[in-house]
């Protein structure tokens, strides 16, 4: 069986603001591709990574279009800023 892997690359001939990134991922069987906004691809990245998919730019990190973006940095960020938010609100019962 092959690894399951996924992607995100910055296609020059994608032109959207909105959409100026291409996520794709490998379930083994076949390859999907989506594109996505950064906000997108960071969390689908992350998700991926969660659920045990390979980053591609860690496996080929010489190919040229792969991205890569530091999700595990954002998501610690992200609880972070959570915390921030939630400091000195009574606990839920």
């Amino acid at each position: 069986m092959k690894e399951k892997t996924f992607a995100v690359t910055h296609p020059p001939h994608v032109r959207s603001p909105l959409y100026g990134y291409m996520f794709s991922w490998n379930d083994g069987e076949k390859e999907t591709f989506i594109p996505v906004s950064l906000h997108g691809a960071l969390a689908l990245g992350e998700h991926f990574d969660s659920i045990g998919y390979l980053d591609m730019v860690h496996i080929a990190p010489t190919h040229h279009e792969y991205v890569e973006l530091d999700y595990r940095r954002h998501r610690a960020k992200r609880l972070q800023s959570l915390a921030k938010a939630t400091e000195g609100l009574p606990l839920a019962d």
